[in-house]
Order: structure tokens, then C-alpha cells, then sequence
């Protein structure tokens, strides 16, 4: 009802539905749901939420609200689908989903978060986890609210080889982050209201080999992608500076490595643009970067790098 504290009543349906032989479903309906702690998703458990239905913190929660609390590898057993999960600027994280080997969330909604939208793995974790697949997700906070510094819609931080297709990431300092490999990201897009604040950097990758298939970093402070590992990939999309920036500032693409080692990065297909009176500083920061590139559009750039080696680099001023 929006008002009862239902997090006990929640806690035991999860845990008798995960007690049971093969696991089971949790189901709500349309109704706003308040928690005051942690919910705990066992290894047998998939949580459905149909439309209209949210589960909201009511208290804080300096944690996620919902979360897996392993400490083995459990093997495609847990499943996050629909609803709402409104962090309501009193818990830090959204969902974070840790010890698994192929986990799915899919047309989920996290808001208001302080820290984290979706968090997959568990930073301290002895084990990694792999093979998240994430389907049609969002992030999001209202163009009233302040993005809370160093906050990030979807983070991977101890978790390789996973799959996002479709999502709209909003409301975070950083978009999409990842501290490991082996991850293909299709049509994901990043953006902010300017008016509560625009993301610092769109996405940052220091997982290295790793594919964005068809993203659009919409509007970012400073850079489009900031790369830190070898063996990315951007394939299509777009970086585009937002109309709220300042003029001659920002990189779509940089090399943000330690000590700036040389990163091999292939971009193809990629559009560049801004608007006239908010252009970019450049295409690409940091020379040493090793670039393969080819048919990459650029659009009221200051300062482009056709002429330093790179291939088939299109510039249109």
C-alpha cells in the first residue's frame, strides 16, 4: 500500500520459495511495495514484478535492496523480471547480483539510486562472476533530483562475459563501467537531464576487450568512452555533445590507462557530432593510443587526428 513496512513478509516468501525443491517464483502484483533493509535472493529464486508494481526504500538502506548474499558459484538460478526498483535517494544500490554464473534481469527499472543502479559482482568477492544477461533495463531519476557524485547506472566490477541488450542509463555520474573483459553491449545509450548534472563520462572501460555494438553517449562533461585496457571495440553509435556543455570541451573517445600506456582501441562507424556553439575538444585524447579506425564521421569538432595515421577517417567541419 505504499505505507506498510513489508520487507519481513517479502524476506519469507523468498526464502520459503528457495527452500523448495528446484526453487521457485516470486510473483507481485501491481501495488507499491516498502522495504526498510536488504532483500536476500537465494540461488533457486526468480523475482517477477508485473506492471505497476514497485518495490520502494523506505528507510535507508546502505546497501542494495536487493542483492544475493553467496559466497559459491551458483549456475543460472536466479532471475529479476519487470517493475520498478525505487532506491527513493535513501539506498545505495538497486539490484546487485554476485557468485553467479549467468544470471537475468530483463525490463527492469531502477531509480534514485545513491551509489549503484545495477551492480553485478561483488568487488571483494573471492570468485568471480560471469555471464550476466541483461535485457531492456533503465536507470533513472527525475530532472529534479541531483546526480550524487561517483554514481554509476550499471557497473561490473568483479564479473566477465556478459551480454546487455537495450538499455537507457540515466541519472548517473558514470553510465556503464566495467573492471573486466570479455562483455558485448548493444544498444546501450547514456544521458542525463542537464539539469541535474550531465554524466562526467558515458562509458568507461577498464576491463579491456570488450564490444559497445550501436551506443550513443549523449552529452557527456568529458568523455564519450574513457579506456583504460587494450582490445575495445565501438562498433557504430554515436558521441554527441550535449547542447548544455560548454563549447571546446570534452573527448569522445580517450585514453584514460595509467602512466597513459598505449591502448588498442578499433572504432568503425562511429558519428562524432555536437552542435555548433558546444563543440568538442577533440575526437581522441592521448596520442599513444594504437587506433584502427575506418568510415568514423566527425561534426563540429575542434581539433580531429585525421592527418596522425589513422584509417579512413572521415572529417566534416
Amino acid at each position: 500500500d505504499g505505507t506498510t513496512d513489508d520487507t519481513a513478509n517479502i524476506q519469507a516468501s523468498l526464502d520459503l520459495v528457495d527452500a523448495l525443491d528446484g526453487g521457485g517464483t516470486v510473483w507481485f502484483p501491481p501495488g507499491v511495495y516498502v522495504i526498510t533493509d536488504t532483500l536476500d535472493l537465494g540461488a533457486n529464486t526468480t523475482l517477477i514484478l508485473a506492471n505497476g508494481a514497485v518495490i520502494q526504500a523506505g528507510a535507508t538502506i546502505t546497501d542494495a535492496m536487493i542483492k544475493t548474499s553467496l559466497t559459491t558459484l551458483m549456475t543460472d538460478r536466479v532471475a529479476v523480471q519487470g517493475g520498478v526498483i525505487d532506491c527513493n535517494e535513501l539506498a545505495d544500490i538497486g539490484i546487485q547480483l554476485s557468485y553467479f554464473i549467468g544470471v537475468t534481469i530483463r525490463d527492469t527499472i531502477v531509480m534514485n539510486f545513491n551509489v549503484d543502479g545495477y551492480l553485478m559482482g561483488a568487488p571483494a568477492a573471492t570468485d568471480k562472476s560471469y555471464e550476466a544477461k541483461l535485457y531492456n533495463i533503465h536507470t533513472w531519476r527525475p530532472a529534479s533530483s541531483s546526480t550524487p557524485a561517483d554514481s554509476r547506472c550499471l557497473a561490473f566490477d568483479n564479473c566477465s562475459d556478459s551480454i546487455v541488450q537495450g538499455a537507457i542509463l540515466n541519472g548517473g555520474f558514470l553510465g556503464l563501467t566495467t573492471e573486466f573483459g570479455g562483455h558485448l553491449f548493444t544498444s546501450v545509450h547514456v544521458w542525463n537531464f542537464d539539469a541535474s548534472g550531465r554524466p562526467d563520462t558515458c562509458f568507461y572501460d577498464n576491463g579491456g576487450n570488450n564490444s559497445y555494438v550501436s551506443c550513443y553517449a549523449d552529452g557527456p562533461d568529458n568523455y564519450g568512452w574513457a579506456i583504460a585496457k587494450d582490445g575495445v571495440s565501438i562498433l557504430g553509435g554515436l558521441a554527441l555533445r550535449s547542447t548544455g556543455a560548454s563549447d571546446n570541451g570534452g573527448y569522445a573517445i580517450a585514453n584514460s590507462s595509467s602512466g597513459n600506456v598505449p591502448t588498442r582501441i578499433t572504432v568503425v562507424g562511429l558519428r562524432i557530432d555536437a552542435n555548433a556553439s558546444h563543440r568538442w575538444a577533440g575526437d581522441f585524447l592521448n596520442n599513444d593510443t594504437v587506433l584502427t579506425m575506418h568510415g568514423v564521421q566527425c561534426h563540429n569538432v575542434v581539433a580531429t587526428h585525421g592527418d596522425q595515421g589513422y584509417q579512413d577517417l572521415a572529417v566534416r567541419s
